[in-house]
């Protein structure tokens, strides 16, 4: 391996967001490979245009084939690894550029902005960038990774640290279309159907069986509840449960708001993940169905504070908004309510 740093992207139909993405890299990095699997647009011509190597490959029906497929012609040291909808800030090059440096360093997290509509994003922490190692190969037929035993192997002595040099991104904007989801339904169930049990990739279908109102979305999301509450009564489950727990919260029924099963998930939820925005959120939300002032109240103060000092869970894309006006308009009004003047004047005030 030559030293110097690849982009590595896998694209398709993408030309001008192709470009406003290796137009980003320009000075970052040292070469760039780009697997194209099927574009019928202008994307080839681009990628060569900003000078990447392309290969055009037929899709293999797996993001993860597809994307050891185009780690096999990485000649350089460290691998940097953007989508098409993707894009750095101009003070991400040169940061990322100096983590090169850090020898006891194998990889990096890099955090990613995610925009929702012009004014409102959240954050999520992404392995991005790493060594190249011959070994290091990603899995999953959908949101594919590296699996934690792997990646230790690869790395060896050396370790994996989270850097928030900022990674842009604006594929959720105007909402995920529904042959989208479809198309993650279908991959989720050949994910779950070669590796079975993986929680991931079961809280992730059920979500999205929901969101498209599937026949037994609801169902799935109820079970996998039911067996994170029996097997983490103990132990903290990984952060994707709090989205998992808010979904279920958000679909019981009026008449089971007051069950015992309710406020059980509502305590594990407190104990597990107060400094998860999007858990916060629904548990404030699931108060106000519950017709429970101080149960809401609760919820947006420890929001609030998130809010201030940062020091909130990233792992898991939410609306930005819940964070700022969203949070700000409802606890103005639900302090007001409760004759905290003090709490509601201050969050009038960031409204205006």
């Amino acid at each position: 391996m030559r030293p110097g740093l690849t982009l590595l992207c896998i694209t398709k139909d993408q030309a001008p967001k192709l470009m406003r993405m290796l137009q980003s890299v320009q000075g970052v990095v040292d070469d760039i490979v780009v697997f194209d699997t099927g574009s019928k647009d202008l994307s080839p011509g681009v990628a060569r245009v900003q000078g990447a190597r392309v290969f055009q490959i037929e899709w293999p029906g797996s993001f993860s084939e597809a994307l050891n497929q185009a780690m096999r012609e990485i000649e350089t040291e460290w691998t940097l690894r953007l989508d098409t909808d993707e894009w750095l800030l101009p003070e991400s090059g040169p940061q990322i550029r100096r983590l090169m440096l850090e020898s006891g360093a194998y990889g990096y997290y890099l955090l990613r902005r995610d925009l929702s509509d012009e004014q409102h994003w959240s954050e999520s922490w992404l392995f991005r960038m790493w060594r190249t190692h011959p070994e290091l190969r990603f899995q999953g037929f959908i949101h594919e990774h590296v699996p934690d035993r792997l990646l230790e192997k690869v790395a060896g002595k050396r370790k994996v640290f989270r850097y928030p040099a900022m990674i842009m991104h604006d594929g959720f904007m105007g909402g995920i279309a529904p042959e989208k989801h479809r198309r993650n339904i279908e991959l989720l169930r050949k994910e779950l159907a070669a590796r079975p049990g993986q929680l991931y990739y079961e809280v992730e279908l059920a979500q999205t069986m929901v969101l498209l109102g599937e026949p037994g979305g609801e169902e799935m999301v109820n079970e996998l509840t039911d067996r994170v509450l029996a097997d983490y009564d103990s132990g903290r489950p990984e952060p994707l449960v709090a989205n998992l727990l808010g979904t279920a919260l958000t679909h019981v029924r009026r008449r089971d708001l007051n069950l015992e099963r309710t406020q059980r998930i509502i305590d594990r939820a407190w104990v597990w993940f107060d400094a998860s925005p999007p858990m916060l959120w629904a548990l404030a939300q699931t108060e106000l169905r519950r017709t429970n002032p101080e149960g809401i109240y609760r919820a947006l103060l420890r929001l609030e504070e998130l809010s201030e000092s940062g020091e909130y869970e990233r792992e898991w894309t939410f609306n930005g908004a819940i964070l700022r006006e969203g949070l700000w308009d409802f606890l103005s009004r639900v302090a007001a309510s409760l004759g905290h003047n003090d709490v509601a004047e201050r969050n009038r005030k960031r409204l205006s």
